[in-house]
Order: structure tokens, then sequence, then C-alpha cells
């Protein structure tokens, strides 16, 4: 290397350095006093950077929320959580916020999460959002759920005759693995007429419920991290599996709900299929006047994916939070039992939800649990 060819490249490295310096210096500068929600309190450090969310979400595994109730003890009902965000505890306020005259768009970066952005769930934009969930609301109607009661009926008596199996024995029940497999069996069989029979698996599927739960967690690396996903989407399957099982079932399950969409597409006529009798989300979906950009393969087994995902995940876990507190509270559960065994004397016999939501102590216990 010759002599002018090193000090142009110091010249070169040193110009880079000062850019990158007045980049922070200018965007601190911006972030702290001119920006538009600068006149918000909340931590400094906070407004400066999102290291401070990324340290409580990511390190802390999700603790960023319960930081946030104490940072509004401390500095109000509005405050900065991040350089771009405001959070709002005040229910006043609510009308303002989620104003139906002037609605605002769900922000990319809260969306776009885990490769979904075209699910009801990942959609920024309003107008779209409210054509596609307006789409799905029908499939969870109380008219809706009435008609999926015998499945619903089926795979629990499953459930039980599998918890039966560990009783008098000395292995422990894994029984948030067993709701997994119960939600994760109904959910799939309504949205597109095939179960996984996870309950069928000796082990109750173990990794599946593990790979939820992990999936979960990983949103919030995936907020701070948005380019990590499409990475390991475009990885080789073995490097996948090799760094993450767990990751390589994700893909896994998402390839499988796009094959499994494809045929009810390639297949719209199918003979086994009823929809007075049993009809599930996606022949009807793929049946309804939505416009056909909406129906294309590269956006229903997006929707697919988050429906399978929250209605798994998030059924699994109020099941396995009842539990925990009836089993924490011994009245409780003698209360609920003696009810249910009052309104249940002959356990061979199924009872409809019809009749069991007439329980008032029963109706209780699900409501206070929902409502944590």
């Amino acid at each position: 290397m010759t002599t002018n060819s090193f000090f142009d490249l110091k010249a070169s490295a040193t110009i880079a350095g000062v850019a990158c310096l007045l980049y922070v210096v200018c965007g601190s500068i911006y972030r702290l006093y001119l920006s538009p929600i600068a006149k918000f309190p909340g931590p400094k450090f906070a407004a400066l950077t999102f290291w401070y969310e990324f340290h409580y979400d990511v390190i802390k595994e999700g603790l960023y929320i319960f930081e946030i109730e104490k940072m509004h003890k401390k500095y109000g009902p509005i405050i900065r959580i991040n350089p771009y965000d405001l959070h709002i505890n005040d229910p006043a306020f609510y009308e303002t916020v989620y104003s139906r005259n002037s609605p605002r768009d769900k922000s990319p970066r809260y969306t776009h999460i885990g490769g979904l952005q075209d699910s009801a769930f990942g959609t920024s934009s309003h107008r779209l959002h409210r054509l596609r969930r307006g789409a799905l609301n029908p499939f969870f109607s109380k008219r809706m759920v009435t008609l999926l009661e015998p499945v619903i009926q089926s795979k629990a008596a499953r459930l039980c005759s599998r918890i039966a199996e560990f009783k008098g024995g000395t292995v422990p029940l894994p029984i948030r693995m067993a709701y997994g497999c119960l939600t994760t069996d109904v959910i799939t069989e309504y949205a597109m007429k095939r179960s996984y029979g996870h309950l069928e698996d000796k082990d109750f599927a173990r990794l599946w419920c593990k790979t939820l739960v992990s999936s979960a967690r990983a949103v919030h690396l995936a907020k701070h991290l948005p380019w990590l996903y499409p990475v390991m989407k475009r990885a080789p399957e073995w490097f996948v599996q090799s760094v993450n099982p767990g990751l390589g079932v994700l893909f896994r399950f998402q390839k499988e709900t796009r094959d499994q969409i494809q045929q009810i597409i390639d297949d719209p006529d199918d003979a086994t299929y009823s929809s007075k009798s049993q009809p599930t989300i996606f022949h009807e979906l793929l049946r309804s006047d939505l416009p056909a950009e909406e129906k294309s393969i590269d956006r229903m087994w997006q929707e697919g994916v988050a429906l399978v995902s929250a209605g798994s995940e998030t059924t699994t876990n109020t099941l396995g939070v009842i539990t925990f507190h009836l089993l924490d509270n011994p009245g409780i559960l003698k209360r609920l039992k003696k009810e249910l065994g009052e309104a249940m004397p002959d356990l061979d016999k199924q009872v409809k939800w019809s009749e069991l939501e007439q329980l008032p102590y029963l109706v209780c216990t699900f409501a206070r649990v929902l409502l944590g």
C-alpha cells in the first residue's frame, strides 16, 4: 500500500467516523428536544434509544409492560416509552385513541412480526384490517361456536381419557401440554377440516407445545430485530433445525398450513364438506365475497398460521391459569365440583354448553380468570 493510499484510507475513515458522530448527535438532539412527542414525560434513555425497551423485552423476557406500569406511576397517564411511541393509561382517553370518526393505522413495528403481515392480525391499515377482520368475525359468534360443539366435546372426551391414563401412576401429567394438544386439535379441525391429532401423541406433542410458547416469547426479539425472521426463513432447513429445532417445527407448520389451504383451493367442491352441519373457516372464506386478492394462497396461509397459533396458545394459557388457581384454592375447587356434580350426575352423559352456561359459579370462575 502506498503512502497516499494509506492517507486516503485514513481520511475516509475519519470522515465516516465524523459523519456517524454527527448522525448520533443530531439524532439525539432531535429525539430529546425536537420530536413531536419530546414534551411528553418518561425516562430520557427510553426517548433516546430503543435499547431501553430492548433490555426489558428481550434480556428480561417481556418485562417491559411491567416497567411501563411503574413509569405511569412516576410520570403520569401519558408517557413516552421509546423514541417513537407514547403509552396511555387513562380510560377517559379511550374514545380519542380508538375513535370511529378518525381511525388510526397500526404501526408496522407491532404488526409485521413473524412474517404474517398479510393476516388480519398483521395488517397495519385500518381499512384493510376492518375488511379482513370482518370476514373472520362470524366464525367466532356464539351460533357458529355452538355448531362446533360436537367437535369440542369429542376432543374434550379424548383429553379426559388421556388424563385417566396417568391416574394411580408415578409419572406427572404435563397438563399444560395436554391443553395445548386439545386446543390445537380443535382449532385445526375448525379452520381446515383436518385435526392435527396431537391428543393421540403419547408425549402430548412436546416439541409442538414448546414451539408455541417459544414463538410467543420470540415476538419481542422479532419486534426489535425484524430482519432476523426473513433471514432464518431463507436459511437451509438443516441449518434452522440445528440452530433451533423449535423454529424448524414452526416453519414446517407454516408449510403444512399452506399445503392444506392449497388443497381446499384446489378442491372447492369437496363432497365431504358440509357448511350446514360443521362449517370450517377456510372453506367458507374461500367461498365468500372477499376480493380475489384477499383469497390468494399467499395471504390465506398467513391467516391460517395466525388463527391456529392464536387459537391454540391463548386458550391453552387460559386453561392452565384456571387449573392452577383451582388447585391453589381448594375451597373454590370444592364448590365448583359440587355445582358440576349436581348438574352432571352421570359423567358418561355429555352436557351441552347451553346447560353449562346456566351454572353461575362455573361462569363466574371463568369470567374472573379472563378478566385477570
